[in-house]
């Protein structure tokens, strides 16, 4: 299957090409600099991280605070940002030619 892409920057048009389905595990963590400017942020990070308890080794327990901070951040962005893509989408389809 054969398909163009938005053009917000440009005036060629990106080519989407779909092949085979491959299967994908999930997509990986990103940190977003948005989060940075939000009001309160910083502070949150502090008692989130402050507030996970892990016994072990200190990498097992770097880890582990690590993978608790990442689903607790994927949670928040949802509540947070949720309509942040929706935004986007809406944005890019009013440059689409």
């Amino acid at each position: 299957m054969q398909g163009i892409l938005p053009r917000p920057v440009s005036d060629h048009f990106l080519v989407l090409l779909e092949g085979g389905r491959l299967k994908r595990g999930p997509s990986p963590f990103r940190f977003e600099n948005m989060w940075l400017e939000e009001e309160g942020f910083k502070d949150k990070m502090k008692t989130w991280w402050g507030s996970l308890k892990f016994t072990g080794t200190s990498g097992y327990i770097l880890d582990a605070k690590l993978r608790a901070l990442k689903n607790i951040l994927k949670i928040w962005n949802k509540e947070e940002f949720r309509l942040v893509e929706a935004k986007k989408g809406e944005a890019l389809k009013q440059v689409e030619y």
